[in-house]
């Protein structure tokens, strides 16, 4: 399997796993999972254009490389900073322990634009 399908590979995967972990009620986990496919789309594509891994969650980060490349990425720009955070934002206990509804259904929806995007960016 190439590279970055690997990648869209797993960002799928964490998009089915957001969906599943709201139908169990585990809405904390499934924003984070959420944030992690929109993580793992970006880094297919930067794959996918023969760029070096870039380690990083920085969501914002990741956009401004893929910019970089394509300035179509900007359409994806809103999606991106509703996921930015959601990696770190309810996996501790601190002020929030779990996301609430609207913020758990822009997640996955953000998520999805996201992998979309970047699917059709890479055939």
């Amino acid at each position: 399997m190439n590279p970055h399908k690997s990648w869209l590979f797993k960002a799928d995967r964490d998009l089915k796993g957001a969906i599943g972990m709201v139908d169990l009620g585990l809405e904390d986990l499934a924003v984070y999972h959420a944030q992690q496919c929109a993580e793992k789309a970006l880094k297919a594509y930067l794959v996918f254009s023969s760029l070096p891994l870039v380690k990083s969650h920085d969501l914002s980060r990741l956009l401004s490389l893929c910019l970089d490349l394509d300035s179509d990425f900007c359409d994806i720009q809103e999606a991106l900073q509703g996921l930015q955070g959601l990696d770190t934002r309810f996996r501790y206990p601190d002020i929030d322990l779990v996301p609430d509804e609207e913020v758990t259904k822009e997640a996955l929806v953000f998520a999805e634009i996201v992998l979309d995007f970047v699917v059709n960016k890479c055939l």
